[in-house]
């Protein structure tokens, strides 16, 4: 493939992922590679309040971290900068080390609490507070004063709420063209990759409209056979198989009858 390696030796500086290291000095700062500039989502846009209000924070916190002392930090922070006012967030980039910590500290205990989300889509155009109006309908029914007998199971503390972004036109347009578009060849070959199974079709499971046969051996009794149709490709209806019928893949054979 023309990949090789190459050993540099006696360099003053290197740079690993997005940190550059003096060698001499026995310093880092964040590293960007040349030509590069950051671009963030506007401060306008149609996200949800709180990740626009993260954003500086998080990049604040990044170059904080990847920077060895405040000269470093104030070496490339200004770059940084000039992007978030262009996004237009009111935001002055300062250096705010992380606490260092102590190998003998004790680590935290993590307790793991079965939680469930829900995402409601997120649009400046909806002036109706969503989230709280999904908390009362919880308290309501799932409350301290309810006699419900899953109020242990969802209530307050187990159900968190996230709003989540919706597709921009662009990625709209793309998901239709790729649906359209995007389709496989059904004379291309199969993908069948994994070791020791062939294709269950010989070759033809891209193929779509199609009536199919499957013959299995249950645990006990005698061989039985399932006849179907589906509109898809075989290979997909393949799949939603195997996630359907807890069985042996050993125990299945399919065969091709006709294409419809």
């Amino acid at each position: 493939m023309g990949l090789q390696i190459t050993i540099e030796a006696n360099k003053k500086s290197v740079q690993f992922l997005d940190a550059e290291f003096d060698l001499e000095e026995g310093s880092f700062k964040p590293f960007l590679k040349p030509g590069d500039k950051p671009v963030y989502v506007n401060a306008r846009s149609n996200h949800p309040p709180a990740i626009l209000r993260n954003i500086p924070k998080s990049i604040n916190r990044r170059l904080s971290a990847l920077s060895s002392d405040v000269d470093k930090f104030k070496s490339v922070s200004p770059i940084y900068q000039e992007a978030l006012n262009k996004a237009g967030y009111n935001f002055q980039l300062e250096f705010n080390p992380p606490p260092p910590t102590s190998e003998n500290s004790p680590p935290k205990r993590c307790r793991k609490r079965q939680e469930f989300w829900f995402n409601p889509p997120f649009s400046t155009n909806v002036e109706s507070k969503i989230g709280q109006a999904f908390f009362q309908v919880v308290e309501k029914h799932f409350g301290e004063g309810s006699n419900n007998p899953l109020k242990k199971i969802f209530n307050k503390r187990t159900i968190k709420l996230s709003y989540r972004t919706t597709p921009n036109f662009k990625a709209i347009i793309s998901s239709h063209n790729k649906r359209l578009l995007g389709g496989r060849n059904p004379d291309l070959p199969c993908n069948c990759k994994k070791k020791n199974r062939v294709c269950p079709l010989d070759g033809q499971c891209w193929k779509k409209n199609i009536i199919y046969g499957a013959t299995f051996t249950p645990s006990q009794g005698q061989i039985e056979t399932y006849v179907g149709l589906t509109s898809t490709t075989f290979k997909k209806r393949y799949g939603n198989h195997l996630k359907s019928f807890n069985l042996a893949l050993t125990s299945i054979g399919y065969y091709w009858i006709t294409p419809s």
